[in-house]
């Protein structure tokens, strides 16, 4: 590698780093921002529906480009890759967040995937590029009987139907392995036609054992005390 080369690559890396920087900046803010809004919203008295709109609302009333200068410090005269480039700020937050994504074509074929999605799916984003999604990852029912495309949920937001907000579901591993799974899916519209879909995900399994755990000792809770009673009852009979 020539020095020029070196001094490049050193210069994009320099880049890269302060992107995340800002990226994480803003993406944590706005979290914040939205469970704050969510939060003040439901203790108002507002219905589900309506504490969501305030949280968006929330998260629309910051400055964002604002807080991406902050969040640059000492390096805030200096170009932000994160504003000067769109595609490199979008690039940068989707490689970054925990959030698992995959974009789709219309024909449910997978073009890109970030690494929590890797994580989640066990696939590698190579493996999976050009090939249709549902295939590789949801094509059982848990029972073991196939699961056809056509009747798939996220499908039906292919075919035009509405966006899918918060579907519990069950997909598959790449080892073979069943999980539960947290999901929406937003269609991608241009000229008004359905060109892809955005998937996001989230794996529930510790929250889904987490809860099992807690029904279990209320449970085991619930008969210890009707246990007790009865011995009171006893007791208070003899």
């Amino acid at each position: 590698m020539t020095r020029d080369n070196h001094r490049k690559g050193m210069a994009e890396t320099e880049r890269t780093e302060l992107a995340a920087r800002v990226a994480e900046a803003v993406r944590s803010t706005c979290v914040r921002a939205a469970g704050e809004g969510y939060a003040d919203a439901a203790l108002s008295g507002l219905c589900a529906e309506g504490a969501a709109e305030a949280a968006v609302d929330a998260v629309r009333r910051l400055d964002v480009a604002a807080l991406a200068r902050e969040a640059a410090g000492e390096d805030a005269d200096e170009p932000l890759p994160a504003l000067d480039d769109p595609l490199h700020f979008v690039q940068v937050v989707t490689e970054h967040v925990a959030e698992g994504l995959c974009v789709m074509d219309a024909h449910g074929r997978l073009t890109y995937m970030n690494p929590a999605a890797e994580e989640v799916l066990g696939w590698r984003r190579e493996e999976l590029l050009g090939r249709v999604l549902h295939d590789m990852v949801h094509y059982l029912h848990p029972d073991g009987t196939p699961f056809p495309l056509d009747e798939c949920p996220l499908a039906t937001v292919l075919r035009g139907g509405p966006p899918i907000r918060g579907l519990e579901d069950v997909w598959i591993r790449k080892g073979g392995e069943f999980f539960p799974v947290f999901c929406s899916c937003t269609p991608i519209r241009i000229g008004g036609r359905v060109e892809g879909a955005v998937l996001s995900m989230h794996d529930i399994t510790a929250r889904k054992q987490a809860g099992a755990e807690r029904a279990r000792l209320l449970a085991a809770e619930s008969e210890a005390r009707a246990e007790a009673e009865r011995a009171n009852r006893t007791k208070a009979d003899f």
